[in-house]
């Protein structure tokens, strides 16, 4: 049997585990909106994509707004209505 301190350790050390990846991933989200906010577009666009890549709705929503704009990479907007999309499916 499993004594209360083991499990509670497993769990909190499951719990790091999982959670280190999503901090990682706002850590950049965040840097990228902190760039844009600044108008470093090209770091913005850097940061934000590899979140866009990994899903994040609003990174999405934010590569899109750059590229239709042409800020921090080249205006298309057949590639920003597909980030647009992709956002949109998830609800933002």
């Amino acid at each position: 049997m499993i004594s209360k301190r083991a499990s509670a350790c497993a769990f909190t050390t499951a719990a790091l585990l999982v959670g280190a990846p999503i901090a990682a991933a706002y850590a950049d989200f965040a840097a990228g909106k902190a760039a844009f906010e600044r108008r470093d577009y090209r770091r913005a666009y850097q940061e934000l994509l590899a979140d866009a890549q990994r899903g994040n709705a609003e990174a999405e929503y934010m590569i899109g707004e750059m590229t239709a704009d042409g800020l921090g990479t080249a205006r298309s907007y057949q590639l920003a209505a597909r980030w647009y999309a992709l956002s949109a499916a998830k609800g933002y």
